[in-house]
């Protein structure tokens, strides 16, 4: 009698990843790829009877009636993570490697590279894969960085990466680490030219932003999720004139959650 003799078919048999093979027999070592999870930002004032497009370099005036022109914003976000309906908790899948200096004292780490600057000059941010499908209940995600990658020592980091020394490049110095929040401001029209910078670092400093809100992720597919920062409320009561330097950093630390929100 003779038998058939076929070899097992090798492929991903994990339903999530983008590549999911039905017909596979034998699961493959490494060679699931799975959907990216991504943020839109769209970059907003809004006034009392419209909403635009913020403008680099165009005065706005606040609630106060304080004028200023945003010359350069950028901001760090990380630690994603997705809340499942059922508890738990889901966070970008992809790490990397990075060098970290705390205290003179120098050590690998291990950080989830989920990590992106945020700026004026562009709308799509990838964050990310994630291995995940199902019902959720809203998502949360900081202002900032975490301990281990605001340590990371920037010069070895590579030059692509949102921690490396690059043209968008947030970093301070060993001791202090990353800004969370740059910003450089005009705030009299008069003078134009005359910018201040304003710095939100220091561990103390990261804003937890969580959003309560239900969505489904299907198996296989790519997740985006919109978001509105109104820079007017950014700055809401904000006294360029009479309010200090850490005055004003610290009330754009309190105005942050609330002028960076879902899009309708």
């Amino acid at each position: 009698m003779l038998t058939a003799c076929a070899n097992d078919e090798e492929g991903c048999l994990d339903a999530n990843a983008t590549n999911f093979d039905i017909s596979a027999d034998t699961a493959c070592g490494n060679c699931c790829t799975f959907p990216n999870l991504s943020f839109s930002i769209n970059h907003r004032v809004v006034l009392a009877d419209t909403t635009k497009n913020m403008q680099l370099d165009s005065f706005y005036v606040n609630n106060i009636g304080q004028s200023f022109a945003i010359d350069d914003m950028k901001f760090f976000i990380s630690n994603i993570a997705l809340l499942k309906t059922d508890g738990a908790i889901v966070n970008i899948k992809d790490t990397i490697q990075l060098n970290t200096c705390t205290a003179g004292t120098a050590s690998l780490a291990i950080l989830t590279d989920d990590i992106a600057i945020i700026k004026r000059t562009a709308f799509n941010y990838t964050l990310g894969s994630i291995n995940a499908s199902g019902d959720f209940s809203g998502f949360q995600f900081d202002v900032g960085l975490s301990p281990n990658a605001n340590a990371v020592v920037a010069a070895e980091a590579p030059s692509t990466h949102p921690l490396g020394l690059n043209t968008d490049s947030l970093y301070i110095d060993k001791e202090n680490g990353y800004h969370f929040q740059k910003i450089r401001l005009a705030t009299n029209e008069a003078t134009p030219d005359v910018l201040t910078d304003y710095s939100i670092a220091g561990n103390d400093n990261r804003i937890t932003l969580s959003y309560t809100v239900p969505f489904t992720l299907i198996k296989g597919f790519n997740t985006s999720i919109s978001l509105d920062i109104d820079y007017l409320s950014v700055f809401k009561d904000i006294d360029f004139s009479s309010d200090s330097k850490p005055t004003i950093q610290q009330k754009i630390i309190q105005n942050t959650p609330s002028a960076i929100q879902l899009s309708n």
